[in-house]
């Protein structure tokens, strides 16, 4: 009869809409932990950045220091005449030194910051994207079970 040829037409499919409603929830646990993979390291690298602007904010003032003692030294040196004036070419060459120091560690730590924004950014841009694609996952998911359920209902009838 009609409705023995149909029945194992409709639980194969039904196994196989099973089959795939197992695979979309497999899918979806594995893109969950990678979202949280991913939180986690922008959380970290939120942290790296912090900690590598403070460092560099202290080794920023201790550089402003050093400037600024040897400029100090250089004003008492510059007054003082005769045998002094050996001692202040000295001491302008390490002031010169300490200012291209202190100007090429404001741009390393200028690139330091620059390149850590561009990572998080970038791993927001795709923390933001798996969420996209997690919403489209759950919601063709809902769509399987619906259609599972469906499947179900009419097996159930025609049985």
């Amino acid at each position: 009869s009609l409705e023995n040829q149909l029945l194992p037409e409709s639980e194969a499919q039904l196994k196989q809409a099973l089959k795939e409603l197992q695979v979309q929830k497999e899918t979806a646990k594995l893109t969950e932990k990678t979202l949280f993979d991913s939180q986690n390291t922008i959380e970290s690298l939120q942290s790296e950045v912090e900690a590598m602007k403070e460092s560099f904010d202290k080794e920023r003032k201790q550089l402003e220091e050093s400037v600024t003692q040897a400029s100090k030294a250089y004003d008492t040196l510059k007054n003082d005449d005769g045998s002094k004036r050996r001692k202040v070419g000295i001491l302008t060459e390490e002031l010169t030194e300490v200012k291209s120091e202190l100007s090429q560690e404001k741009k390393r730590s200028q690139q330091a910051v620059e390149e850590s924004l561009r990572i998080k950014n970038q791993l927001e841009s795709q923390l933001n994207e798996m969420q996209a694609v997690m919403k489209d996952m759950e919601a063709k998911l809902k769509s399987s079970e619906q259609a599972t359920h469906d499947l179900e209902s009419k097996y159930s009838d025609a049985l």
